[in-house]
């Protein structure tokens, strides 16, 4: 009964690892590239500037070591909609130039 349970707990520790090798490791998208829904974007995907149909795969930085090559922290002017109210502010994210 023993080894029963020590081969089903090795598979299960198996599968459990390669899900997270899967999540975190496999086909990530760089940041600066086209992306969907956040998936499997190590950032978020936002709007892209030039083509609202796209999506870019970013992260928030404050400065230009805080990206990774070849994209460069941006400033962007940001609207949010709240409550009927129209916010806007300057956030800072990694995009190519």
């Amino acid at each position: 009964m023993n080894k029963k349970w020590a081969v089903w707990g090795g598979v299960a520790l198996l599968v459990g690892a390669y899900a997270i090798y899967a999540t975190f490791f496999l086909e990530r998208i760089a940041i600066g590239k086209m992306c969907k829904d956040s998936a499997m974007c190590p950032g978020e995907c936002l709007a892209s500037l030039h083509d609202v149909k796209q999506e870019v795969c970013t992260q928030k930085c404050e400065a230009d070591a805080d990206c990774p090559a070849p994209t460069t922290c941006q400033t962007i002017s940001m609207t949010s909609f709240k409550g009927g109210d129209i916010a806007e502010s300057n956030v800072q994210y990694c995009l190519e130039p």
